[in-house]
């Protein structure tokens, strides 16, 4: 497990730095703004640098396919493919 954590403030981030630190989790802190993509400091825990995360995860890039087109979804038998009436509202954990 890694864990890439992004904050706008400094200060949870250090925090979080901190206990990612104390409990050996290999981290990448990042202090900038995961909607804008900007980021202004990385900060790598110990188990990060020790456990050669930097190498792991580029070969884990590297080896990962490119996202060419969208995959079409695939029809499941019995399940019907058309949209749910409109008169009918969508609920975020609506099963049926």
């Amino acid at each position: 497990m890694h864990v890439t954590a992004i904050d706008v403030d400094p200060r949870a981030a250090h925090m979080a730095f901190v206990q990612f630190s104390l409990l050996h989790i290999p981290a990448t802190v990042i202090v900038g703004n995961s909607l804008t993509l900007e980021t202004r400091e990385y900060w790598f825990t110990p188990a990060h640098i020790l456990g050669g995360w930097s190498r792991k995860l580029a070969a884990s890039a590297a080896a990962a396919p490119e996202a060419s087109a969208p995959v079409a979804p695939v029809a499941t038998p019995g399940v019907p493919t058309q949209p749910v009436p409109a008169e009918r509202p969508l609920l975020q954990l609506s099963l049926f």
